[in-house]
Parts: structure tokens; C-alpha cells; sequence
């Protein structure tokens, strides 16, 4: 009798603590749920600004073209350098680390032959929008995601070979570029590489007045912690679902991560922080892309506009929330290779 009792009593206390696990998630979730639909009233707009959106990115030391003429470096293949003005660039396997894709070479003496002056930064600007994002898409099977993590470049001729040895040859190219315009590396060609912009686990963002920057150790004060990544196309098969059914998904897609990453219901309203997980808009979900993050921040406070507040520290840990907006982040030369993060 005493052994039944005592095993009764160990169910019981089994089923208890499974009821409060559940109760634990129901509570993150409804958390998720009213924080994601209000951060899409709240933030939409302003993270269309403040997320990493690619581009034109910078291009490498612009006597690389002529270092690259040493090299058999066709359309396909990965370049790699660690100088701030390439000067070493190499030609590398495109499933070694990598920081440039070749995606076309192209001729510019048709449009601009012996004796045309050099192009300025917006005419190098309009001729990589005109040529090198078409290029690139065809190169990409007609798939390139204009929000996803790689931005359209190019090496071209220095002024010097432009107007000394008459170099009009341009290499157009994919890059993983950070919104300080930093270079961060990628490994396999792009063409078999998921384009949804994503970072791993436990990555903190930097932060820059208002909004997010490059990533940073988390000790430091930061926009973002990616929390988890989670593939909506598990659950939409079809056609891009609409910003509320995306919500609604992560907030159930979401919320056990975020329980087992230690930011519980509890521990987010305790330290102020906010789940503010992405959704896919439609032009990204055409070109392939399903990621997302689920990620934490802060709003600043007493802020009209939705502005993201610097928080130092882990969620998994001690966590200070600023009061007051960041300071500018520091500006780094365009085209500097990253440095892999210290802590």
C-alpha cells in the first residue's frame, strides 16, 4: 500500500509539473502573440529601415581587377583576401570560406572605350544597378532575394588602369555585406546557399543611434538576440502568407525556443525586452527564401517613434536596458573584411 501511494504521488507530481510546463508556454506564447501583432503595427516601418536591407555594396580594392587578370577566375568562381585593400586577394574553393562570387565579367568598352573618363561613385553606382543586379539574377537561376543576406557587386579597374592600360574589365559579383559595410565571409556558392537573412544562435546585433548594426559580442550594447531560426515553409507550402498568419505561426514556432534560450513570459517583462521575431515579405518568399529569426529587443523608452533601445548583456544572464538612445557606431573603411567576434 505504502509503494502505491508513493507511486501515485510521483505521477501526480509528474502530471503537475507537465501542467505547469504547459501553462509556462501558453503564458510565452500569448506574450509572442501580443508582442509580435503589435511590433507589426508598432515596428513595420521603422524595421524596414533598420534591418539589413542589401545593396550596393562596397566594392574591394578597386587594383584587385588588375590582380585578377593574373588569375583564371571565370563566372562561378569564389574569391577570398584579409588586407583591407585586398591586395591578397586568391582564388578559393566555393565551399571554403569565401567573401566574393563571381556572377559575370564584363566588357564596359562598348559604352565607354579609350579616352572616356573615369566613372564617378554614382555612375559605378547606376552601372552595377543596370548591369550587375540583372547579371546576378540570371545567375541565380532568376531567384535573388532583395532583402536576403547578399548584395550585389563588383570589382572594377582602378582610376589608375582605367586610364594607363585602357582596363574596362568589371567582375560582378554576390557578397554578405553588414550595414557598417563590413565583409563577412560565406561558404558554398550562393546558388546552393539559403538567401534568408539569418545569423546563428546566440548572435547579438549591434546597435547604431536607433538601429541595428553589424554583429557584436552580446557583453556590448546591442538592437538584437537571435533567439532561434525558425522554416516557415514547414508550414506554408503554397503561396506567401500574409504578416498576421506569419505572426501568428511564430508565435507558437517561437515560444518554446525562447522558454528553453532562458527568455520565459517572466524574464521578458522582467528585464523589459521584447520578442521581435521576422517575417518574409513576398518578393523574398518568390526568390526561395523561408528563415526567419526569432530574436529579442527593446523598445526605447519615452521614444515617439519606434526606436530600438541598447541592451548589454545576454538575455541569458544580467541584462541593462538603456534609457537613452546609443551612440553612432564606429565606422569601419568599406570593404574591411570582419574579424570574428571576441567573447
Amino acid at each position: 500500500m505504502m509503494v502505491a501511494m508513493s507511486e501515485m504521488r510521483a505521477v501526480a507530481t509528474v502530471a503537475l509539473r507537465r501542467k505547469e510546463a504547459k501553462q509556462r508556454t501558453l503564458s510565452t506564447r500569448l506574450v509572442m502573440l501580443g508582442a509580435i501583432l503589435g511590433a507589426l503595427i508598432l515596428l513595420t516601418v521603422y524595421l524596414l529601415v533598420t534591418w539589413q536591407l542589401p545593396g550596393t555594396g562596397p566594392a574591394p580594392g578597386a587594383s584587385a581587377s588588375q590582380r585578377l587578370e593574373r588569375l583564371e577566375a571565370p563566372v562561378g568562381s569564389c574569391l577570398d583576401w584579409t588586407r583591407p585593400d585586398s591586395s591578397d586577394i586568391k582564388k578559393i574553393d566555393c565551399a571554403e570560406s569565401h567573401l566574393f562570387e563571381i556572377t559575370a565579367v564584363i566588357d564596359l568598352n562598348g559604352k565607354y572605350p579609350k579616352g572616356a573618363p573615369y566613372p564617378s561613385q554614382e555612375l559605378w553606382r547606376q552601372i552595377n544597378e543596370e548591369t550587375c543586379k540583372p547579371k546576378s539574377k540570371d545567375y541565380m537561376g532568376g531567384k535573388l532575394d532583395p532583402f536576403g543576406k547578399f548584395s550585389v557587386t563588383a570589382i572594377r579597374p582602378s582610376q589608375e588602369t582605367w586610364t594607363e592600360d585602357d582596363d574596362r574589365a568589371m567582375r560582378c559579383g554576390l557578397q554578405v555585406v553588414g550595414r557598417s559595410q563590413m565583409l563577412y565571409p560565406s561558404k558554398k556558392s550562393a546558388k546552393n546557399n539559403d538567401q534568408s537573412n539569418v545569423y546563428p544562435i546566440g548572435t547579438c546585433l549591434g546597435i547604431d543611434g536607433k538601429t541595428s548594426w553589424d554583429p557584436v559580442d552580446c557583453a556590448k550594447p546591442h538592437a538584437y538576440e537571435i533567439v532561434f531560426v525558425v522554416d516557415l515553409g514547414k508550414r506554408f507550402t503554397e503561396g506567401p502568407p500574409s504578416p498576421t498568419e506569419q505572426a501568428t505561426y511564430l508565435a507558437d514556432a517561437c515560444a518554446k525556443p525562447l522558454e528553453e534560450y532562458g527568455a520565459t513570459a517572466e524574464v521578458l517583462k522582467a528585464k523589459n525586452l521584447l520578442p521581435v521575431p521576422d517575417t518574409i515579405k513576398e518578393d523574398s518568399w518568390a526568390a526561395g527564401s523561408r528563415l526567419a529569426n526569432c530574436k529579442i529587443a527593446a523598445k526605447l523608452p519615452g521614444d515617439p517613434s519606434p526606436g530600438l533601445a541598447p541592451i548589454s548583456g545576454s538575455v541569458k544572464g544580467s541584462v541593462a536596458v538603456g534609457q537613452q538612445q546609443a551612440p553612432p557606431a564606429p565606422k569601419v573603411d568599406p570593404g574591411t573584411p570582419a574579424k570574428p567576434i571576441a567573447g
